[in-house]
């Protein structure tokens, strides 16, 4: 598992899932404009997109990958179920009603875990920042 994986997944007391694009990229390199990233507390981790993005998906280690609809969010709501957590700040309203739609998992709105995890600087964006 990857550390930025791994430092998100100990910060949860039940599952995320990560709709920003650019926390997605950040935690496991995935770059697509239709994408979901289900994260397990103690590390699990499932990749959720279209067929244009399926065989990329399948590249990224560290994490399972299904296959959605184009509808993700609509799609994913019928596939999670108990409590699951969303961050809120970034999933539009529309987007919040297709994924209840699925009626199975109790959506739970937060803040800034990714944000939390992004906060801190590995070894690779430190040599970025400064030139190295």
């Amino acid at each position: 598992m990857s550390a930025r994986l791994k430092a998100l997944s100990e910060r949860l007391d039940a599952p995320l899932l990560v709709t920003n694009l650019t926390n997605i990229f950040y935690l496991t390199g995935f770059d697509s404009s239709n994408a979901a990233l289900l994260v397990d507390p103690g590390g699990a981790a499932t990749l959720y997109t279209d067929f244009r993005y399926i065989e990329s998906a399948r590249e990224v280690s560290d994490v399972d990958v299904e296959l959605t609809k184009r509808g993700l969010m609509h799609d994913i709501g019928r596939r999670l179920k108990g409590s699951v957590q969303f961050e809120a700040d970034v999933l539009p309203y529309l987007e919040w009603e297709r994924l209840k739609t699925g009626r199975r998992a109790k959506l739970v709105p937060t803040h800034g875990i990714v944000d939390e995890v992004r906060a801190v600087k590995d070894e690779e964006e430190v040599a970025k920042l400064y030139g190295g």
